[in-house]
Parts: C-alpha cells; structure tokens; sequence
C-alpha cells in the first residue's frame, strides 16, 4: 500500500476526470486559500498543523511497536547484509 502510494497509482488520471469536476476545482481552490490564511506560518501555526496531520497518537503505535515505543530502521548495501 505505501509503494502504490508512492508511486501515485492511487490517483486518478487527469484525463479521467469528469467535465463536471471543473466546475468544482475554482471552489475548492477558493476554500483551501481562505482555511490556510487561516494557518499562519508562526510557531503556533505551524504546531497546530503539525499536530492535525501527523500526530497520531501512541496508540497507533502500539500496534506494532513494543512498550518502550522505540522505532528504528536501517540501509543495508546489499541484500545478504
């Protein structure tokens, strides 16, 4: 699921889109400029974001961590490492 991600297989084709969806991008552009000057760049601003898209809470983590919730990841050079 993250590589689809990644790789973006998960949007759909510009191509694909319906004539109606023109009439709805000015709106939505209109709609996400009001709420961002909304979010000002400042230290408060930006730890309100911050917290509204990635704070997921421990208990996310508690899923697949054990209790110390420590994480970690590394980079082999080859496969046999």
């Amino acid at each position: 699921m993250v590589e689809s991600r990644l790789a973006g297989a998960d949007q759909p084709d510009a191509s694909s889109a319906r004539p109606s969806d023109a009439y709805l991008s000015w709106p939505r552009r209109l709609l996400d400029y009001v709420r961002h000057t909304f979010r000002p760049n400042s230290r408060q601003g930006s730890a309100q974001n911050i917290y509204a898209h990635y704070d997921l809470g421990n208990e996310f983590f508690e899923v697949f961590l054990d209790e110390s919730l420590a994480y970690s990841c590394a980079l082999w050079d080859a496969a046999d490492d």
